[in-house]
């Protein structure tokens, strides 16, 4: 085989009371449902083409089909399908031919992407993209484009049209009015030519050209919009809304394409081109807009391909020789149902084998379907060159009395979920009708019997109840959730996965769901799918931070450090927040890898080089492993780095970086301190001791404000130091707050007179005023040209002395302010030639204002005495 099987299920024996209870059920189905088929979810009558509308009728074909496939796997009915096969072939290689015997090659498939096509065929990567490349040119032509949207338009309009006639709604009814918008739409991009000219270009005679402004496809992606809200309660319409979703994919590529028949011809071949370059370049392998481009390019028609039983590839005796076969079910062998069943299973097997060619895949392939049909006689025809042969499982009842001298063995898979999309990250696994019989023996034991039949029936009853809500509300993954749940309480792991699967699908980008889905596969210990899940929900969804804490999470609480560092680098690959890597340096730190911490922190502080309380964090993790040189490098780096920035809307974060890098200098100023105390003997503190004995309480205050004096003398040192080797503005600002800082810190000492509280205030505010007259005066002498700091700085001096109150004094500051002048200046272009004038404020000084005021006056003073030389003369 070929195709991909996740594995082979057990074979059970099953008990000839088994298959006649279960041939009762399928007769009496048979005769309920005669001439009625399952298509595209819909219940038709074959006879006449009708569309029922029957939830109860759709339960009984589901149960039905998946009756019939129990039959198939029996040894009886495997005995005739080769015995017809060899008969009707003559070729030996074909009388060796043994398919659907396994459970797996017997379940239904609904055919929506060339994702599950590749899949079945297991087509490479590499031919996947040749694929798509070869089709793509083809399926994305304008008419192929304009003509499957006519299809579905027009489908769903004759189906909203017999709602209307039976029950109008109020969304029926809008919906008919925007499907005849888009209709009419649709028809004003078919380009007018005359058919009989003999020019190249066949233009049709001249027409009045509309003044109206030209449309564009983003109108028919609003109208789809509009359509699928007002028609997304319709039960009856809920696969021309999947439809409209699907086609949607290729609206939003092409939404701004003109779409109008009057822009002229040239002009139309031009758009229409453009439709099939954008849709080429951005429709994938796996999307369903492209499939139904292709089912509509192929077949003319639209409709996903459903088989009742997949099948698969087989080996016809050669190396080079295969065999595809499927099979569906049919409800009577009148020959419109039959020929209705080889005409969709004709569409099928075409699909196949197609891709099977474009993908250049090694061998010639045979095509065969089979059709099944209880009391329908064994036959064979042919169709398009393809031969399909017509089973009647049993035909009476003798048949079954057969069964129980064969023994049987019935490898059945009785699927009646949805066919699990192929998820391109897993691999989900069902389970058959013997597995679930067998497994149910085991749970319940010789203790307690167990009627098989009835056990399946409720399975098969829930199961049908949870696809029905899943019907009705498409993407509620919520319904897929609560499916995957109890698949998991009846210990049906695999198809709980499938569940999950699904669920994906429809919402990939729910982090909840992955969430929900990994802890499902820790709950029950299944670690190694979990850290499968985990894996994929972080590929996907990058950027959210808590998949990657609890992946991580497991992966520590299973004792794997190893590979939870690696989840740690894959993640921090993202650029997460600060918090991600101090959480990794944290994770580091618990299993003591110093070093690796601090190379995390170093990545740290390069990824957000702006985030200063993560370079005051760096330097506190070096202080407290005793590393001051370190730290002081960290923070000498972070200083260069803020300043070299220049980033003027930071400036508390700058102040916090200063302050912190002063603190530090003080407390590395008193470690020193302890050293050469550790050195030359406890002295200092037997002094201290003595002095501090019978002094008065003004004393021991006047003792701690020398103590804050010297501390203040570092923090100014250090200030000192800053300002002279950078000159920056947030510099001398933050020196000049630093200064006007004692205010209020004094004004809470009790201990000190309104007097000496007066003084100190005077000589904080004198401080700051020498740090402001010495930035000033470094911008007027040494930086003339850096006129808008200067600016800046007097401005924020101004409002320290508005905030000084009557201590404070604004005419000093108000008397150096410039006046701002408007002036115009003449711009240049690139070749070096006039672009005309911009406006911009420049600054007049006060000193300039003298100066100019000055030479004003010396000027004048000239020409007065030229005039009065002349008139002596």
């Amino acid at each position: 085989m070929l195709f991909h099987t996740s594995r082979d299920s057990h074979e059970e024996i099953l008990s000839y009371e088994w298959y006649a209870k279960l041939y009762q059920k399928i007769t009496r189905l048979t005769h309920l449902l005669k001439n009625v088929d399952l298509v595209d979810g819909r219940m038709v009558n074959v006879t006449d083409d009708s569309v029922i509308i029957n939830e109860r009728m759709e339960q009984r074909m589901r149960i039905f089909k998946s009756f019939v496939r129990a039959f198939i796997g029996c040894p009886s009915v495997q005995h005739t399908i080769q015995k017809n096969v060899a008969a009707s072939s003559g070729d030996a290689n074909c009388a060796r031919l043994v398919c659907f015997s396994k459970p797996c090659e017997r379940e239904p498939m609904i055919v929506n992407s060339l994702t599950i096509v590749s899949n079945f065929l297991k087509v490479s990567a590499q031919q996947r993209k040749s694929v798509r490349l070869t089709i793509c040119p083809q399926v994305t032509q304008h008419r192929i484009w304009v003509g499957a949207i006519d299809e579905i338009l027009n489908g769903l309009n004759l189906e909203i049209g017999l709602l209307n006639d039976q029950c109008p709604t109020k969304g029926t009814k809008m919906g008919q009015q925007i499907v005849s918008s888009c209709l009419k739409f649709l028809a004003k991009t078919e380009t007018s030519y005359d058919r009989d000219s003999t020019s190249w270009m066949r233009l049709a005679p001249a027409k009045v050209v509309d003044s109206h402004i030209s449309s564009k496809w983003e109108e028919v992606l609003e109208m789809f919009n509009d359509l699928i809200k007002c028609l997304e309660n319709e039960r009856g319409l809920l696969y021309y809304v999947s439809k409209l979703e699907v086609m949607k994919e290729g609206l939003a590529q092409i939404k701004d394409v003109l779409a109008d028949k009057h822009i002229g011809y040239k002009e139309v071949r031009l758009q229409e081109s453009l439709v099939q370059k954008k849709l080429s370049k951005t429709l994938g392998h796996s999307s369903k807009c492209l499939f139904t481009l292709l089912l509509y390019y192929l077949n003319g028609q639209v409709r996903d391909i459903e088989v009742d039983v997949c099948g698969g590839i087989y080996a016809n005796g050669s190396d080079n020789k295969f065999t595809l076969c499927m099979g569906r079910i049919l409800t009577s062998d009148e020959d419109k149902m039959v020929w209705s069943g080889v005409k969709q299973l004709d569409r099928a097997l075409g699909l196949f084998k197609f891709l099977w060619e474009t993908a250049g895949m090694k061998g010639v392939l045979d095509l065969q379907g089979h059709l099944w049909s209880v009391g329908a006689t064994e036959r064979s025809l042919t169709y398009r060159g393809n031969t399909f042969f017509l089973h009647g499982p049993l035909a009476n009842c003798d048949q079954i009395n057969s069964l129980q001298l064969e023994s049987p063995t019935v490898s059945s898979l009785l699927t009646v979920s949805l066919m699990a999309k192929k998820n391109p990250r897993g691999a989900p696994i069902r389970k058959t009708a013997e597995q679930i019989l067998r497994e149910s023996q085991e749970h319940f034991g010789e203790q307690k019997s167990v009627d098989p039949t009835e056990l399946y029936d409720y399975r098969l009853h829930k199961r049908n109840d949870f696809e029905d809500s899943i019907r009705r509300v498409p993407g509620d993954t919520a319904v897929w959730i609560n499916y995957a749940k109890w698949e998991g309480s009846q210990n049906e792991f695999d198809r709980a996965r499938s569940m999950w699967e699904l669920a994906l699908e429809e919402d990939c980008r729910n982090h909840t769901l992955w969430c929900k889905y990994a802890e499902f596969e820790m709950i029950n210990k299944f670690i190694n799918h979990a850290r499968n899940v985990w894996d994929r929900a972080v590929a996907v969804l990058p950027h959210v931070d808590q998949l990657w804490y609890k992946y991580i999470r497991m992966e520590e609480i299973a004792g794997n450090v190893a590979a939870a560092r690696l989840i740690f680098d894959r993640w921090m690959h993202w650029t997460p927040d600060q918090q991600a890597w101090l959480s990794y340096i944290k994770f580091e730190l618990r299993h003591e890898q110093v070093e690796l911490a601090r190379q995390v922190f170093e990545r740290l502080v390069q990824c957000h080089p702006n985030v200063v309380s993560s370079w005051i964090k760096y330097a506190k993790f070096e202080m407290r492993r005793g590393e001051i040189d370190r730290a002081r490098n960290v923070y000498e780096r972070a200083l260069e780095k803020k300043l070299a920035d220049g980033d003027g809307d930071d400036d508390e974060g700058a102040e916090q970086l200063f302050v912190a890098f002063a603190e530090f200098e003080e407390r590395y100023k008193e470690s020193e301190s302890e050293a050469l105390r550790k050195e030359f003997g406890d002295w200092v503190l037997i002094e201290d001791a003595i002095v501090g004995k019978g002094k008065a309480p003004k004393d021991k205050a006047y003792i701690h404000f020398e103590k804050s004096q010297g501390e203040r003398e570092r923090r100014r040192a250090l200030y000192e130091r800053l300002v002279e080797r950078t000159k920056h503005l947030k510099v001398w600002i933050s020196y000049a707050k630093f200064e006007a800082s004692a205010l209020s810190k004094d004004g809470g000492n009790p201990d000190l007179s309104e007097a000496d509280l007066c003084e100190r205030k005077k000589q904080s505010i004198r401080g700051a005023r020498r740090v402001f007259e010495k930035g000033i005066n470094y911008y007027k002498t040494s930086a003339p040209e850096m006129m808008e700091e200067r600016v800046m700085l007097l401005e924020e001096w101004l409002n320290m002395e508005r905030s000084f109150g009557e201590l404070g004094d604004v005419n000093l500051v108000q008397a150096m302010l410039p006046k701002k002048l408007k002036k115009r200046r003449q711009i240049a272009s690139d070749n070096g030639l006039s672009a005309g004038y911009e406006e911009y404020i420049d600054y007049l000084f006060p000193e300039e204002s003298q100066k100019t005021n000055f030479k004003i006056l010396e000027a004048a003073s000239k020409w007065i005495k030229k005039k009065i030389v002349s008139n002596d003369q």
